[in-house]
Parts: C-alpha cells; structure tokens; sequence
C-alpha cells in the first residue's frame, strides 16, 4: 500500500490508517510518505504507528515535492509483488485486500487490478456509488474508472518510471495509461460487487422501520454470499424471528431462486421483492395485501422511485419498442399526476417483478417462474402473462411508493454473454406470446409504440380490414348489409 500525505485532517489520516490495519488479509505493507507536511499534529501519529505495527514504515520528505515524487518515494521503499494506491482520505473496507489477494490467485497473469468504490460523507454516511464495469478500453479513455482501489504489479510501475512530475492532480491516470499500453486485456481484472449487502441492509431496515402491515416474515435468499461483512449480517440479522436465511449457492437464476423459496412459505400471501427495493410510504403494504385478497386478482404491482426523486416504472405495457417497457419512466412527480392513467389503481396486462404481491395459490396454480426459458430477463412478463391466461387480473396501485435501485444486484447487459443470455430469453418471450406482446388490453391502438409516455400514434394501429370486411367500405349498400 503506497500512501504519500500532506497536511491531511488527523482524524482522516487515523481512519485511513486503521482500515489497512483491520483488513482481514494479513500479509501488506504501507508505506507513508509524508510530504514536508507543516502540521505537527501529523508527525506524532505517524511515528506513533510505525512503533506500533512493523508491517507501517513511514518516511519523512524535508521539502515539500508534491504528489508525485512523494508517491516514487514510498515506491522506493516497498517490497510486495503487488502495489495498491491510497490517499490519505480513504477508507478500506475490512475484506478489500482479501479480495485483491483472490483476484491475483485466480488470475496470476494480472497486471492492473481495480474494484467498485463509493463515497463516505462528513456525516459517515455511505453515498453514490461507482458500480464499474469490467475492463472498457473506450470508456477508459474518456474517465479514470479504475481510480480506487487501483492495485499494479510492482515491476510493471518500475518499468515504466512510477510517477510522473508535471501530472499532478492526474499522476493515477497518467500511470494507469502507462500500465495499460504494456498490458493485454485479460491481465487487467475488475473485482464486481456480488454480495449486495450495501444494498440488502437498507431493504431489510426500511421494511421493518416504515411497514404499518404487521403480519409479516422475511425469507432472504442467499445466493452465495462470500463477502464476509454480509455472511456477519446474516448471522445476525438470524436473532430476529421474522427473518429467515436460505443459502443457495447455485448458478445466479432468478426464477428459480424465488420459485424454491416460495415453497419455504406458510403464509397465504407471497411478496417477491428485489434486494435494491427500498421503502418510502408506510403503508405500502397494506395497500398491496388489500387488493391481493380480492376474488380474482392474480398479481399486484407498485410504482417505484430512483433514488434521484424520477420515476423508475409505472406498471408495464406490452409492446413499447417491441418489447414490454416500463411506463412514465424518468417522470418526476409532478409530471406524473397531470397524466391520469399514471395516478389510477388498474388492471395491466403484467406488473413488474422487482415488487409483486400474490396469492401462494395463484403462485403454485400457475406453476411460478420459468427457471428454464427465462432465468434472468422478461420472467415477470411472462409469469403475469400466464396468470391472466388462466383467468385473473393484474392490478398495478400507484398509492404506494418504493425504491428501486435498478440492476444494481445483478448488473448491466454489459458482456457478450449477458447480451446472448437477453436476446435469447427475449427471442422466447416473443415466440411464446406472439400477437399479445402487440395488442395489449391495457393499451389503446391510437397511442403509440415508440414511446412509454402514452403519446399518440401516427397513424393509429388499426389492423387493416380482411378481405371479406372490403364491402363495408367499397361495395353496394346491400353488399355492405349482408357483410355486416
């Protein structure tokens, strides 16, 4: 670990500090540089800590280089076959470098290695955060997205000089494009968020703090949690009587994954909701289960939020682009209510799956999720659609309001094997369903199919007349009787 200092806020420098020296992974180096800095509050703390652990070693610069040549100075003095940069205001989860030692076991070829990261506000608070794709040479190009953590091969930084002075403000750029000129792209290796738990605490608390319906239990579905912190959660989070962990470790298959435990449930009412949901309105629930329990109803769908106050769907409708699209998506609030049928309870042809509510027994009659044709994409459209092949109704509310942090458990469409995977599950989306996925109930023919926003259609979708039909239009007026 090279972290070059000058004139950081203490209490900064400390927590930086102590986050290397938690880390679960045992085996580092820091070396500090501190830059000629003229608070003396830094030097004390810094030899404090180099007297306490021998894995610290601390350097003393006499004047003040700045950023680039206080980084080749900490090179100088490390020793490890790898080198992860750090400022002196970050802070290291417990398990990062646990993570960068398993990339390097896996991939022993790496030469550049990079992971997700986010901001922690004054308050202490965890904020925006920067879910990176794998390695994008394009996208490189236009923003340093491997920034924190970025953790090098040594030779290759000495290789090609370390720092350069004159790149200050830009010296981690600057040195990533060096190191990328010298790498190909299966040597650099992104380490993906996959435990979700940044994501799962702040579901699980605003289900528990802001939910007014009280007979309730949550069933978490661990799809093979590694990630330590979130293996801790589980293991405490077990306490409460209301929460159940169920570990499956199999292949990512969203269908399946809900359809087992489904069947793990005593209760007569079934909630699949994402991990990324998060509660606003209290009564949330009590307005689904109210109109779950009507004769007739199958599945019943909410309206969500980004967390940027837009509107991240409200209800589906078949057809849009080709595909069942969202509706209103990226309205705000205000936008929203001058459209009417964004404000209304209403029966839709599917509800989105991220916050759905049924009957267990409309569930299991229905035969649950396709695991098999679409484990990922367009599950819920075709479960919604099944259901009201065999006689219920889909009733979206908009009386209830959520968040959802679209993809940010599973991804983007961002591989070629992910894109294959979507255009195949679309592909028997649109075999299975054909015509229905063009003329939906919901949705009036005189409005379009190239937007969401319920915009007209120019010229309206009316299917031209049969043959038979022409004779109301052309022929005599006792032809167009005798047709009609």
């Amino acid at each position: 670990m090279v972290l070059p200092t000058y004139n950081p806020k203490p209490e900064w420098l400390i927590e930086a500090i102590e986050s290397v020296r938690s880390q679960i992974y045992p085996r580092w180096e820091l070396c500090i540089v501190d830059d000629a800095s003229t608070d003396p509050a830094i030097q004390p703390i810094l030899k404090g800590y180099s007297r306490a652990d021998a894995r610290i070693k601390v350097i003393f610069r006499q004047q003040n280089g700045h950023i680039c040549v206080a980084s080749n100075s900490a090179l100088e003095v490390a020793t490890g076959e790898f080198i992860a940069l750090l400022d002196h205001d970050d802070r290291l989860a417990e398990h990062a470098l646990f993570w960068v030692a398993d990339a390097i076991n896996r991939c022993p070829t790496a030469g550049l290695i990079y992971s997700d990261e986010d901001k922690i506000s004054v308050s202490d608070q965890r904020m925006d955060p920067f879910f990176k794709c794998d390695w994008n040479y394009d996208l490189f190009l236009s923003c340093n997205f491997i920034c924190h953590l970025g953790v090098y091969r040594s030779s290759l930084v000495r290789e090609i000089g370390g720092f350069r002075s004159g790149f200050e403000g830009t010296q981690d750029y600057d040195l990533a494009f060096r190191c990328v000129e010298k790498l190909k792209k299966q040597n650099i290796v992104h380490i993906p968020t996959r435990n979700g738990l940044h994501l799962l605490r702040p579901c699980v608390a605003s289900i528990f703090e802001k939910t007014d319906y009280p007979n309730y239990e949550i069933l978490i579905i661990d799809n093979g949690s590694d990630d330590p912190e979130t293996i801790t959660y589980f293991n405490s989070i077990r306490k409460n009587e209301r929460i159940r962990v169920l570990r499956d470790d199999r292949e990512f298959n969203y269908s399946s994954l809900n359809n087992n435990g489904v069947q793990e449930f005593h209760g007569e009412l079934v909630g699949l909701i994402n991990n990324d949901i998060e509660v606003i309105s209290s009564d949330w629930l009590s307005e689904m289960v109210s109109i779950a329990l009507q004769p007739g109803v199958g599945a019943v769908g909410t309206k969500t939020w980004y967390p940027n106050g837009t509107l991240q769907q409200g209800g589906i409708i078949l057809g849009i682009s080709g595909v069942p699209s969202y509706v209103f998506r990226g309205f705000s609030k205000s936008r929203l209510e001058s459209f009417w049928r964004g404000t209304f309870t209403q029966t839709l042809s599917a509800v989105a799956g991220s916050c759905l509510i049924i009957r267990k027994a409309v569930f299991t009659e229905i035969g649950g999720l396709d695991e098999e044709n679409l484990k990922v994409a367009f599950n819920d459209i075709d479960f919604c659609l099944r259901i009201r092949e065999a006689g219920y109704r889909n009733v979206y509310t908009p009386h209830t309001e959520l968040y959802h942090h679209e993809s940010a458990t599973r991804g983007l469409e961002d591989t070629p094997e992910k894109q294959a995977r979507a255009s195949k599950e679309a592909l028997y989306l649109r075999n299975r369903w054909g015509d229905h996925l063009l003329n939906d109930p919901a949705y009036n023919p005189n409005l379009t199919l190239d937007r969401d926003d319920f915009s007209y259609a120019w010229p309206p979708r009316l299917n031209l007349l049969p043959d038979a039909n022409l004779h109301l239009l052309t022929g005599s007026p006792k032809e167009r009787t005798r047709a009609l």
